[in-house]
């Protein structure tokens, strides 16, 4: 029997190392990954080969895991590859787990946060992968002991019959379907056949605002109570006046902000909400029916008067007459007037504390209502004297004058009467 042909490959590129790991994944690539040089000492890159090893090509020189040796590694039936623990400088156990979707290129961090769910960080082990997609990992090291334990991991796997999977980061995507039972397994792969794009951020068209006139079948505020409104919003009904409403249909949709190019509501936001009306000619003026959660104005601390609804009319927020319709249940129903239809918002407004200026007429007619004292106290002692208006003093010193004028003369009368030789004129 002829001898199996050997062939050295010489210098594979990657630099020569010790305790790296290394898989072979479905499409028959090779990929090697970390171990420690002489040059570097750990490292963390990745290295791929397609044909065989012959020739390899660096996929990703410094992988986002800790540079490690000793580490293990598995590859997926669905083309994955799951790195797990080693040691890192100084020698250091570890039990992160990581996963690469793309032969290596990128990893993502998928360590259990749950500590019940962590097996014993740990170097030197060995680790296999199941036809159920489970991995399991076997003895090693933990820095001190030897260890015998064994550790089953379950990265996927669904009973459902017929499972379903949201993809959360945009990208593109190689789906693996795989069944397996009793008597074993089979797997199917479609290379790129999901494409994962980020959704654009909503931005509400600003619908003009329907002022009356034209359009023909008479006017009509619709149905008793008003139209349901579809859609997930917190607008439940929408009372409609207008013409050719006889087919209107309007749906509101609630948005996490008013969207790109639009201003904030005043605060605090509970909701925006996009109300989009169709099949009309014309609409004059409508009332809106909305509800909030008792709990959400007790948490920020608003009465139900203090809720507003705002319309954007295209270039700024306008407040809305709003009113409250019913506040007994767990719900606050309130209801809104507004010309048209375009964005909304839901907002609790704080309503500021009234300061109460007294005008200059109720200031004088406090200081008329004001009696005037009626008796007068001596100053005490060592205290200043009371002050008197000016006009009572001229006063008083008039009469003080009068009076010592008087005198004068009633006394000079009375000397020339008692001596009238004293005062008789001489030729």
């Amino acid at each position: 029997m002829d001898e199996p042909d050997r062939h050295t490959r010489g210098d594979a590129g990657w630099s020569a190392r010790l305790g790296h790991s290394s898989v072979a994944l479905p499409d028959g690539s090779i990929v090697v990954m970390g171990g420690m040089d002489d040059s570097v000492g750990f490292r963390n890159d990745v290295w791929r080969s397609t044909d065989g090893g012959a020739t390899w090509t660096e996929v990703n020189g410094s992988s986002g895991w800790t540079a490690r040796d000793m580490h293990t590694s598995v590859a997926l039936p669905d083309g994955s590859i799951v790195l797990m623990g080693g040691s890192d400088s100084p020698i250091t156990p570890m039990n992160d787990v990581w996963r690469s979707i793309d032969g290596g290129a990128h990893w993502t961090n998928i360590t259990p946060q749950d500590p019940g769910d962590l097996w014993t960080a740990r170097h030197a082990h060995t680790s296999v992968a199941l036809p159920d997609g489970s991995i399991v990992i076997m003895g090693g090291n933990n820095g001190t002991n030897r260890l015998n334990d064994t550790w089953q991991l379950q990265p996927a796997g669904s009973s459902l019959q017929n499972p379903t999977h949201t993809y959360t980061a945009p990208g593109t995507y190689s789906p693996t379907l795989q069944a397996f039972n009793a008597d074993g397994y089979d797997s199917t792969q479609r290379i790129d056949y999901i494409m994962v794009t980020a959704a654009p951020a909503p931005t509400p068209t600003s619908r003009p605002v329907y002022s009356g006139g034209g359009g023909g079948g008479g006017s009509t505020a619709g149905p008793d109570g008003g139209y349901n409104v579809g859609g997930d919003s917190a607008v439940s009904k929408v009372a409609v006046t207008g013409t050719g409403l006889k087919t209107f249909i309007i749906t509101g949709w609630k948005q996490s902000s008013p969207g790109a190019g639009i201003p904030p509501a005043p605060p605090i936001v509970y909701q925006y909400v996009d109300l989009v009306p169709a099949r009309f000619e014309t609409i004059t003026g409508a009332n809106i029916t909305f509800s909030v959660p008792q709990t959400w104005l007790a948490e920020h601390g608003f009465t139900p008067g203090e809720i507003v609804m705002y319309h954007y009319n295209g270039t700024a927020w306008e407040a809305l007459p709003t009113w409250v319709v019913d506040a007994a249940g767990t719900t606050v129903t309130f209801r809104a007037a507004t010309p048209g239809f375009s964005l909304f918002a839901i907002s609790g407004v704080e309503q500021a504390e009234a300061v109460t200026t007294p005008t200059a007429a109720q200031t004088t007619a406090r200081a008329v209502a004001e009696p005037t004292a009626t008796e007068t106290t001596g100053a005490p002692a060592g205290g200043a004297a009371p002050e008197f208006p000016l006009g009572t003093v001229a006063l008083v010193a008039g009469i003080v004058l009068v009076l010592a004028g008087a005198g004068y003369l009633v006394r000079r009368w009375w000397i020339i009467r008692q001596n009238p030789a004293l005062f008789q004129k001489y030729d």
